[in-house]
């Protein structure tokens, strides 16, 4: 777009190369204005510890800049929706202090690009307020959100004087609270449902804010608050994130950095086996399915989002390499920089990355293959790595910054891998199906033969529950019942229990669609049932690499020392205990200290490598 009115083109200046001062950044002083007044700013260059800004967070939306913004007496074109941005957020009578990425930084020249990029989460923090602009048409529902946060929120508050502050003390609501079904759920989703809540960048521009307030319409509310709700409704009511179909709307990455720097508040919804530390790995896995108009960012963008991060890596952003070189570059420093193999636990594939010209054993941040937040085991969650028999484990290398070598074992091979599951489409007959294909296919279980089913339906969700603790059993124990039924009830198979009956099996079954959506269930020749990436198949090798939490789905490669890495595998070992009602309980990852149940076999320990 032109500028019109007679005016130039506004100019950059490069930023002063004087390091004394600290990181210099622009901001713009926003003139004063209402309605469809022009814009107008002065834009500012000055060390950034040494000013007071607030920062917007938006939608960048279309990259055509056919709206004007005056700046210095010059004109700049800028997009639409940073048009409108810094309409909703201009005050009528007096100038206000903004950052705004589009404006602040010379998009034209990638070295102060990358620069600025690297030091973007400074930008942030340093930021007074961030203003967060979701949309300028709440259709009505932003009072309601807005009264909802004020609900949730003075319930939390009211909760937190009465209970320890120990883990997971925080109750689960009575089932006949009517908060449950309140209407200004439909309201919060439809907030959840914006374009913003898709993008990238957005994670940490509301995570690092000291400050966050959310712009949507003409209501406004505290991040705080909205982040507070969404993990209440997602830790404690569960029900009604599957029945006001939030299931895949909540913003997983937000909530994580919330908790992240709430650790304390976070750990009374949270058991300690379940804790996740805060680990870039772990933002680059909850960031997968979020947009950004350029796949480096994928890394970039969050590389400062954990501030006390035990395994730094320190890459400088550079927009001149392509996407796929990013992330091998990123996977083979942080191995040798960490000397950590947990990255593998990130490694998923489909039929066209194991061909794309790099590793298997690089993590692809531009798929999101699986749904976001039913990883299994991830790295740096409470399960300890799986090690060698005398309880070690080495330190993995990579040569060539092509083939990754670590010691482990190969311990099976897949017999037979079910079709690749679909949580749109996966019922509870397709489980049955999968059971009974895997009960007639099997020549014989490495668990004893009547708990074999139990074993199965504890599989489907990798070990874990979600809700009150009553309910899930409940739930878990009606989805085994159906199941058994289907297959004839056989005798050699132990018996439904009690708490199955009068329940509803939609509790576990929405669980197991969030874990087996776009995995297979495998079994293995050893008799071992396994939860495994999507591109497992019959003849694939299940081994297992010493420091991952999980075992692994391995295939040979052309190169007959070298495997493809296809992914991690939840697969759950012989040893067991049995609960107060007699519930037997196969919760040991196979591997794991009390479940190495390979080192009886006729297998070695060996370097693995993968290429």
């Amino acid at each position: 777009m032109s500028p019109k009115n007679g005016l130039e083109g506004y100019k950059y200046t490069p930023f002063p190369q004087d390091d004394s001062k600290g990181d210099y950044i622009r901001y713009l002083t926003l003139h004063a204005g209402s309605g469809d007044e022009p814009l107008q700013c002065t834009v500012h260059t000055a060390p950034m510890v040494h000013t007071e800004y607030e920062a917007v967070s938006y939608v960048w939306g279309s990259d055509v800049r056919d709206q004007m913004i005056t700046c210095n007496g010059r004109q700049l074109p800028i997009t639409t929706n940073l048009f409108r941005v810094l309409q909703r957020v201009r005050q009528p009578d007096a100038p206000r202090s903004i950052w705004a990425d589009l404006i602040c930084i010379n998009q034209e020249d990638l070295d102060e690009k990358g620069y600025q990029v690297s030091i973007m989460g400074k930008i942030y923090r340093h930021a007074n307020r961030v203003l967060i602009h979701m949309g300028g048409d709440d259709k009505g529902h932003g009072q309601k959100v807005r009264s909802l946060l004020e609900t949730i929120c003075t319930k939390i508050k009211q909760v937190l004087l009465m209970i320890p502050t120990d883990w997971n003390t925080y109750p689960y609501p009575d089932q006949s609270d009517s908060i449950l079904t309140d209407s200004r759920w439909d309201s919060l989703r439809l907030l959840l449902e914006e374009t913003w809540f898709t993008r990238g960048w957005v994670v940490r521009e509301a995570g690092f804010a000291k400050d966050g307030q959310v712009y949507w319409g003409d209501s406004e509310f505290s991040w705080d608050d909205l982040m507070r709700t969404c993990a209440w409704l997602y830790k404690r009511a569960v029900n009604t994130l599957y029945d006001k179909s939030f299931d895949g709307r909540i913003p997983l990455a937000h909530v994580e950095v919330f908790e992240d720097r709430h650790a304390e508040y976070a750990k009374l919804f949270t058991t300690e086996m379940t804790w996740v530390n805060a680990s870039l790995l772990g933002y680059l896995s909850l960031t997968k399915q979020l947009n950004l108009k350029d796949e480096r960012d994928r890394i970039y963008a969050f590389l400062e989002l954990v501030e006390n991060e035990e395994r730094p890596i320190h890459l400088r952003p550079n927009y001149k390499d392509h996407f796929l070189h990013v992330y091998h570059q990123f996977a083979a420093e942080y191995i040798r920089s960490t000397r950590y193999i947990g990255l593998l636990s990130n490694v998923e594939h489909d039929g066209l990355s194991l061909h794309s010209g790099i590793p298997s054993w690089v993590p692809r941040w531009d798929m999101s293959v699986t749904r976001t937040g039913y990883a299994f085991a991830p790295a740096d969650s409470g399960y300890l790595p799986l090690t060698s028999r005398d309880g070690s484990f080495s330190e993995p290398t990579v040569e060539n910054d092509s083939i990754l070598s670590s010691e482990g074992v190969i311990i099976d091979t897949i017999l037979h891998a079910s079709q690749a599951l679909d949580s749109s489409s996966t019922t509870v007959d397709t489980i049955s199906n999968i059971w009974q294909t895997f009960d007639n296919t099997a020549n014989g279980w490495s668990y004893p033969s009547e708990n074999r089913l139990g074993v199965f339906i504890g599989i489907l969700t990798a070990g874990t529950r979600e809700g009150d603790a009553l309910e899930w059993l409940r739930s878990m124990a009606a989805f085994y019942q159906i199941i058994y039924e289907q297959s004839g009830s056989p005798a050699g198979i132990e018996a439904p229990s009690w708490l199955a009956e009068a329940s509803s099996i939609d509790l576990f079954l929405n669980t197991v669609k969030g874990y087996t959506h776009n995995r297979k269930l495998v079994l293995t020749k050893r008799g071992y049932i396994g939860l495994a990436s999507a591109m497992a198949q019959k003849g694939d090798a299940c081994g297992i690499i010493f420091g991952c939490t999980t075992p692994c789905i391995l295939r040979g490669s052309s190169d007959r020392d070298c495997y493809k890495y296809l992914g991690a595998a939840y697969i759950v070992g012989q040893d067991h205990w049995k609960t107060s009602d007699g519930r037997v309980i196969f919760s040991e990852i196979l591997g794991s200290e009390d479940s190495k149940d390979w080192v009886d076999w006729d297998v070695e320990e060996r370097d693995i490598r993968l290429c």
